[in-house]
């Protein structure tokens, strides 16, 4: 038996098959794309149909085994590519930006970059913060992890530095925690899930983060701005553990069955 991956057992990544078909299939015991291929017929299916789509899942398996991220970010659906988190945990990166204010016209002072291999990377504004930096600190990596990134991080960095190059699949937790009724922002859910940070960051909130870099600013304050990218680090870490935390919660919401090999081979033909 296989780890638990669930792009396995995404059979949503075939066109024109959604949520309520891909349950049924598990249900009928075809838990793996591997499994829909070697199927002989499939119920609701026609066999043209089932030839086609063999065609894709045959696509699919070999990008899993190619480690192919824009793959599967392509043909997934956007709520749904926290199925790619086990897959490609060791090659994301957690990203976190803080700004000059809370408008849409502030500037970018902090882009947080945290590779688990690599470590914590902090571009501010003035010292390092520039596209290609962005585009060194997420070389090689496949998949990028943020909290509301789709709606605050991205756009920023998009309108901003358009010239950096991120990673080719996304995965924006707030979608995660909706979808898993996890209320609050991220400081809430990493105590929901009893992740700690330490004394002096511990209090801190995006408004202060404002507030540290207007002091860095003004008065050259080293302190300021070393609490500002602390601040900033808790964010990105923690982020691992929060994906981690949420796409296990996802799998067993899903009820998502174990990758075994075994197949119903006589199943009932529509």
């Amino acid at each position: 038996m296989r780890a638990m991956d669930p792009l396995w057992q995404s059979h949503i990544v075939l066109p024109g098959v959604g949520a309520i078909t891909e349950r049924r299939l598990w249900s009928e015991g075809v838990h793996t794309l591997e499994d829909f291929v070697a199927a002989p017929r499939l119920r609701g299916i026609s066999p043209q149909r089932k030839r086609d789509l063999n065609v894709e899942a045959q696509r699919a398996v070999a990008a899993h085994a190619g480690r192919d991220a824009r793959y599967f970010a392509q043909h997934l659906p956007h709520s749904e590519v926290w199925r790619m988190f086990a897959r490609f945990a060791d090659e994301a990166a957690y990203l976190d930006i803080e700004t000059s204010g809370l408008s849409r016209s502030a500037a970018i002072t902090v882009v947080g970059v945290y590779r688990p291999a690599a470590g914590f990377t902090a571009l501010v504004r003035g010292r390092g913060l520039s596209a290609a930096n962005l585009t060194q600190a997420l070389e090689g990596a496949k998949l990028l992890v943020t909290f509301n990134g789709a709606s605050f991080d991205l756009p920023f960095i998009r309108n901003q530095m358009p010239s950096a190059r991120l990673p080719p699949a996304h995965l924006d937790l707030l979608s995660v925690a909706r979808r898993l009724d996890w209320r609050g922002g991220l400081k809430r859910i990493e105590q929901r899930l009893g992740l700690k940070r330490d004394l002096e960051t511990r209090v801190l909130a995006g408004a202060d983060a404002v507030r540290l870099w207007r002091a860095w600013e003004k008065t050259g304050s080293e302190n300021a701005l070393r609490l500002l990218t602390r601040y900033n680090e808790h964010d990105c870490r923690n982020l691992e553990e929060v994906a981690r935390a949420g796409a296990q919660a996802m799998v067993a919401a899903l009820a998502m069955p174990p990758p075994s090999r075994r197949l119903q081979t006589t199943l009932a033909a529509a």
